[in-house]
Formats: structure tokens, C-alpha cells, sequence
């Protein structure tokens, strides 16, 4: 009497920091049997597909998991696998799409009302972003010197009637749902102006 052995597998996937996955998050990737006889597997074949729909073999390994240290978005794609007892090769798995998340890049902030403002005049500063992230970035943060602006949250901070108290170094930073990005730095905005200002009035005495 012929034994007819059969098996079949599913694919999953463990995040060890939550459901959004973010370049840096360490990921398992896990071949799992449904049904088997036997039951035990031998060789795991894990299988990436590219984006024209191409099956390529990345890996094959001897345990049914796999754990990628600190992802990059150059993994994002769909995985599937293939697994190997004493019947044979399984038919391969339900394909799985792994999605890494990055944040905005590091901005530069541009003045856009001319370099030296003078004293009364409004300070307008955009952070211009190379890489709004993914997901694209909701929200910035500007400050100057360390401290929060509590009412800006766009890319245009827009400080009015400025006197000395606005010299300074100005920073923004870009936020979406993967994180806060790197901070953009203008240094000793308006120094030069009020100087230069305070030279002339000096002068007239």
C-alpha cells in the first residue's frame, strides 16, 4: 500500500516594533506548516518577487524562519515561501507584501523674504525637503534655539515684526506616521542685519 504524503504552508511575518515597519525595525519571517505528513520540515526556500512578477530564490536555510536586523526600503517587495519534507517540495506559499516605511529626509530652510530682514519686517522661513518620507510628512516642527514654536506646524514659519529676541539659530524638522525626520539648521538668522543696524544708528550720535 502507497503512502501518499502532502503538506501545505503559510507565510507570515513578525514585527518586533508593531504593524508599521520603519527602516531600522528588525522583522522575522516565519514559513509556517498548516498540514503535513510528515509534519517536520527540512529546507525553507524563500522567494522574493519583483516588480515585472519574476519569482527569485533569495535564501534557503534549514529553519523555517528567518530574522532581518534593521531593515532598509530596499527590501520592500512581496516574499512568499517553499517548504521540503519527505514528500517533496510544498506548493509555494500565499504571497506576503513587506512595505518599509522611511522618514522625511534632513530639509534645508530657505529664508524667503531676503537673507537680512531688518528690525519690524516679518521673518518668513520654508524647510524644503528632498524626501517628504513614506508615508509623506505631515507635519514640521520648528525652533529657535531648542525651544518649540507652539503654533507652527507647516513647512512656512512665518515670525512677525521681529526685534532681537528673533536672532538665533532656527531648526525644522519634518513628522509623518513612520516618525520624526533629521533637523534642518539656519544659524544666527538675523545677526548680521542688527548688527549692521545697530552700527548705523550708533553712528548718527
Amino acid at each position: 500500500m502507497n503512502l501518499i504524503n502532502f503538506f501545505d504552508t503559510f507565510f507570515k511575518l513578525d514585527v518586533s516594533r508593531g504593524i508599521l515597519i520603519k527602516e531600522g525595525d528588525n522583522i522575522q519571517l516565519i514559513c509556517d506548516l498548516i498540514d503535513g505528513i510528515p509534519f517536520n520540515i527540512t529546507k525553507v526556500k524563500w522567494i522574493k518577487t519583483s516588480g515585472d512578477g519574476t519569482d527569485v530564490i533569495i535564501n534557503e536555510t534549514s529553519q523555517n524562519e528567518i530574522v532581518w536586523m534593521s531593515v532598509d526600503r530596499t527590501l520592500s517587495a512581496n516574499y512568499s515561501c517553499m517548504a521540503l519534507n519527505e514528500a517533496g517540495w510544498s506548493e509555494q506559499s500565499n504571497h506576503l507584501e513587506l512595505d518599509v516605511k522611511h522618514l522625511p529626509s534632513q530639509p534645508i530652510i530657505r529664508p524667503i523674504n531676503g537673507d537680512y530682514p531688518l528690525k519690524g519686517d516679518n521673518l518668513l522661513l520654508e524647510c524644503l525637503l528632498e524626501d517628504l518620507g513614506k508615508p509623506e510628512a505631515e507635519e514640521y516642527i520648528w525652533e529657535q534655539d531648542g525651544v518649540p514654536f507652539q503654533d507652527a506646524h507647516n513647512s512656512i514659519l512665518n515670525v512677525f515684526n521681529i526685534t532681537l529676541v528673533n536672532r538665533g539659530n532656527y531648526s525644522c524638522a519634518a513628522v509623518s506616521a513612520a516618525g520624526k525626520g533629521p533637523k534642518g539648521n539656519l544659524y544666527d538668522t538675523l545677526a548680521i542685519t542688527f548688527y549692521l543696524h545697530f552700527l548705523f544708528c550708533f553712528s548718527l550720535f
